[in-house]
Parts: C-alpha cells; structure tokens; sequence
C-alpha cells in the first residue's frame, strides 16, 4: 500500500513548518490511504498490469483497472 499523500505535501497544506508531529501526520496519512483503497476497492499507487480479456468486436473495452 503506498500513501495517497506525502508528509510534506500534507504539512505544506495545513501551513505546518515544525517536524513534531511528523510521524502522528505519516500515520495519519497512511490510515487514511489504506481506508480509501479499501473504500474504493482498488489501488492508487502506480503499477504495471498485465491481463488478457475477450472483447465482443466492439469499438470499447473496459478495463478493469
């Protein structure tokens, strides 16, 4: 599982310049990622899929991902 989000990016956003709160925020933020991946039912993070499907010679096919 990799975070939807980066510490610093979440720190930049909330006007945070101190490092006490870095690991409460990274938790935060990791919990957070995990919760909406299973909300969604997928993964966010960057991957290589590789998957053979059987269209129906139509002009579209879904993919699953």
């Amino acid at each position: 599982m990799a975070n939807l989000i980066s510490t610093s990016y979440a720190k930049s956003y909330m006007r945070i310049t101190t490092s006490g709160n870095d690991a409460l925020i990274a938790q935060i933020i990791a919990g957070v990622s995990s919760q909406v991946e299973r909300d969604c039912g997928r993964k966010f993070n960057e991957a290589t899929y590789r998957q053979w499907l059987d269209g129906d010679g139509g002009g579209a096919l879904r993919l699953p991902q």
